[in-house]
C-alpha cells in the first residue's frame, strides 16, 4: 500500500513538489477515469488532507487508503502505537499549566461543544484538530479506546487525567532508566555494571536494594527523581513485587535484552497451570476471564502484564512485549483465548495428559515402523491383527494387545 500511495502521488503531482493540491487531485481522478461531483471532490479532499493544510502528502494518502485495505495497511497494533504517541503529544501541553489537573480541565472545556462534561468521539476528533493533532477515523477510535476507561462511549476529565498522568509518569521513569543505562557505557558488560550498581546502592551489603537504598543511591549518582516517581521506579525494577531489587532484576530491566529462552519458559509456565483443569481449553478460558479487566474478551498488554503477576510470573515491559508478539497471532494488538490456546498447544500444552499423549504417539510410531517389510500399510495392519488375535475372532482385546506388544518386545507402563 505504501508503494501504491507513492505511485498515486507521482501520478497526480503535476509540479513534482511531492504533494497534491485540490486541483491536482481533481485532474488526477480524471486521469483514472473516476468522475465524481464537485461536492464529492471537496469531501474527498477533506478526507485525504488529514492535517487540513490544503495539501495531501504521501503519508496522509497512505494513512487514509490503508484504512480500507485488507492487507498491507496499518494493523490495529499500528493504530495503538499512534494512539500512544498521541497521548504523549496531548500530555506535553500540560507544561504551560500549574498542574495536569488544570490542563485536563481546560482541555475538556475547549473540546466539549455541548458542555455536558464529556467528550464524544466527534468532539475528541475536532478538539484534537484545534491543538494541531489530526487523526483518521481508525486512529481516533484507537485513541478513544485508550481514554474511555469505563467503556461508556464518552471520555470524562477523570479518565483523561488517569491516562495522561500515567503517560507523564511513565515518560519520566523511562528517562531515569535511560540515565542508568548510560552509566554502563564504560563497563565491559551490562552484567558487570549492574553488579557495580548493586554494590554502590547496597548499604548493608545483603546483596539486594531496598526502596530507601534506591533513593539514596540515585542521589549518589546525581539523578534527581520526584517522590511519586521514585515509588514507580521501584515498582518497575522490583519485578517480583517483594520489596527488594536483586541483581538479576536490575539487569533484566536495565539491559533491555529479551532472550527467546525466557519467552519459551514463560509460555511453559503458563501452560503448566492447565494441570488443575480437565482440558487446556477450559484452563485458557478461565485464564482470560481472570486477566480480562474490562470483560471485552481480549487481553491488552497491560491486562496481560497484571494477569501474569497474579499467577506469579513477573516480566519487564520489553519481555511482556515479546510475549505479546508471540501470543498475538493476528497482530491486532490484543490477545484472544483462541490465540493463547493455539500457542500453548503448539508448545506441548495440548492437555493435562500431554506427556501421556506424547508417549502413546511414540508407541504408534514404533508400531508403524514395522510396516517397512510389507507391500502396504493395510497388509501390515492385517498381519498385526493376526499376530495379536489369540482366539482368531478378528479383533484385539486389551489383554491381547498387551500380550502382542510383549511379543514384539515393546514394553509399555
Amino acid at each position: 500500500m505504501k508503494d501504491y500511495a507513492r505511485h498515486l502521488i507521482r501520478k497526480f503531482d503535476k509540479d513534482s513538489d511531492g504533494i497534491i493540491t485540490f486541483q491536482e487531485l481533481c485532474e488526477g481522478l480524471a486521469k483514472l477515469s473516476i468522475f465524481i461531483s464537485s461536492q464529492e471532490k471537496q469531501a474527498l479532499m477533506e478526507r485525504l488532507d488529514i492535517d487540513r493544510d490544503g495539501q495531501i502528502t504521501e503519508a496522509e494518502m497512505f494513512r487514509v487508503l490503508s484504512q480500507g485495505s485488507p492487507s498491507g495497511g496499518i494493523s490495529n497494533a499500528g493504530h495503538d502505537a499512534i494512539a500512544d504517541a498521541t497521548i504523549k503529544k496531548i500530555a506535553a501541553g500540560a507544561s504551560k499549566f500549574g498542574s495536569m489537573q488544570d490542563y485536563v480541565r481546560d482541555l475538556v472545556r475547549r473540546f466539549d461543544r455541548n458542555s455536558d462534561g464529556f467528550l464524544s468521539i466527534g468532539e475528541l476528533t475536532d478538539g484534537l484538530k484545534k491543538i494541531g493533532i489530526s487523526l483518521n477515523s481508525l486512529e481516533v477510535q484507537a485513541l478513544m479506546k485508550r481514554l474511555d476507561l469505563n467503556r461508556d462511549g464518552e471520555v470524562s476529565s477523570d479518565e483523561i487525567l488517569t491516562v495522561l498522568g500515567g503517560s507523564a509518569q511513565s515518560s519520566s521513569i523511562e528517562k531515569v532508566i535511560q540515565k542508568l543505562q548510560d552509566g554502563g557505557k564504560s563497563f565491559s558488560s551490562m552484567k558487570d555494571y549492574c553488579k557495580h550498581l548493586i554494590k554502590k546502592f547496597d548499604r548493608d551489603n545483603d546483596g539486594i536494594i531496598t526502596f530507601t537504598e534506591l533513593c539514596d543511591g540515585l542521589l549518589k549518582l546525581n539523578i534527581m527523581v520526584a517522590g511519586t516517581d521514585k515509588r514507580a521506579l521501584m515498582e518497575r525494577l522490583d519485578l517480583d513485587r517483594d520489596g527488594k531489587i536483586t541483581e538479576h532484576e536490575l539487569y533484566r530491566v536495565i539491559s533491555g535484552t529479551v532472550s527467546d529462552d525466557l519467552i519459551e519458559q514463560t509460555v511453559k509456565k503458563i501452560a503448566a497451570g492447565a494441570k488443575k483443569f480437565s482440558s487446556l481449553a477450559e484452563y485458557v478460558k478461565d485464564l482470560v476471564r481472570k486477566f480480562d479487566r474490562n470483560s471485552d474478551g481480549f487481553l491488552s498488554m497491560q491486562e496481560l502484564t497484571d494477569g501474569l503477576a497474579k499467577i506469579g510470573i513477573f516480566l519487564t515491559q520489553k519481555e511482556v512485549q515479546a510475549l505479546m508478539n508471540k501470543l498475538d497471532l493476528n497482530r491486532d494488538g490484543e490477545v484472544s483465548a483462541d490465540e493463547i490456546l493455539s500457542v500453548l498447544s503448539s508448545n506441548g500444552g495440548s492437555s493435562p495428559t500431554g506427556s501421556l499423549n506424547t508417549s502413546v504417539d511414540r508407541l504408534v510410531d514404533r508400531l508403524a515402523a514395522g510396516a517397512k517389510g510389507f507391500p502396504s500399510m493395510k497388509d501390515y495392519a492385517r498381519s498385526l491383527i493376526k499376530k495379536f488375535d489369540r482366539d482368531s475372532d478378528g479383533i484385539i482385546t486389551f489383554n491381547e494387545l498387551c500380550d502382542g506388544l510383549t511379543k514384539m518386545s515393546i514394553n509399555v507402563s
